[in-house]
């Protein structure tokens, strides 16, 4: 289990996470929602043992985060960050093998080549392998980074291991967005633990098992979909008045925006 307990960040005099206790457990995928500020990425950061919290600690299965050697902590735990900036005229294939940096020197180059090619698949860019990763568009340069993270915590190991995503389908078309969560689902079911920040409330409702609702750099809401995206709930974190509908196939929640939150009774049927 990837947990953090009591988190308490700060950014100068700023307070952006207060006494955050989250947990992600192998084999689920579990979504970040919340207004922008909220703390998504600070929270993400964190559990990737890339900030020192001002209060509380982050552990993995039990052991501190920053016990871990970064060889150790990076084959076990990939993230994929918002935005990357490369100025070197990689290729794409060459941007998912430095995935394989953590796994280097343990003798294992068939291992790392097999790796390296399914993840290109999972993250459909293998058409792209051979282009510059500077020449790729947005989302594919994000699909790349995806891959690198896939190739990094590929193989096999007794111990669990965990995929962070900052919000990852945000620059993605819609095929390509449904073909990310489904990759994380496939992650998940291979007992990989996966948790991913993500803007769209429906998209999160259609692919998680759980939802962490952030709210001013506090947990709002940690429960099912269907419990965490209660109506009351989103319109106070969010400041905007939606309609809340169950889906006609699969049952979730999704959402129609009706506008900046109002008050009560200005929009029929809320």
């Amino acid at each position: 289990m990837l947990a953090a307990c009591n988190l308490g960040i700060r950014r100068g005099d700023r307070t952006v996470l207060d006494r955050v206790d989250v947990a992600i457990v192998p084999g689920e995928v579990v979504g970040i929602v919340g207004p922008n500020g909220a703390g998504k990425s600070t929270l993400i950061a964190a559990l990737a043992g890339e900030l020192r919290p001002a209060a509380g600690a982050v552990a993995i299965d039990g052991t501190p985060i920053g016990a871990l050697d970064a060889d150790a902590r990076a084959r076990r735990l990939a993230v994929v960050p918002q935005a990357t900036r490369l100025d070197f005229a990689f290729t794409a294939r060459q941007v998912v093998e430095l995935g394989r940096y953590p796994h280097r020197g343990r003798g294992r180059r068939q291992e790392d080549r097999r790796a390296v090619d399914a993840a290109l698949v999972q993250a459909d860019v293998m058409a792209l392998a051979g282009r510059a990763f500077t020449t790729l568009s947005g989302g594919e340069q994000q699909r790349c980074m995806l891959a690198r993270a896939l190739a990094q915590i590929d193989g096999e190991t007794a111990q669990a291991r965990y995929l962070l995503a900052d919000e990852p389908t945000a620059s993605l078309d819609i095929n390509h967005q449904a073909s990310c969560l489904t990759v994380m689902r496939a992650l998940a079911a291979r007992g990989v633990g996966v948790l991913c920040a993500l803007h769209d409330l429906n998209l999160a409702a259609l692919y998680v098992d759980r939802l962490i609702v952030l709210s001013e750099g506090r947990v709002a809401a940690d429960a099912r979909p269907a419990e965490a995206l209660a109506p009351d709930l989103v319109r106070r974190v969010f400041q905007a008045d939606m309609l809340r509908i169950d889906h006609p196939a699969l049952g979730v929640p999704q959402f129609l925006g009706l506008g900046p939150a109002s008050p009560p009774g200005a929009h029929p049927g809320l």
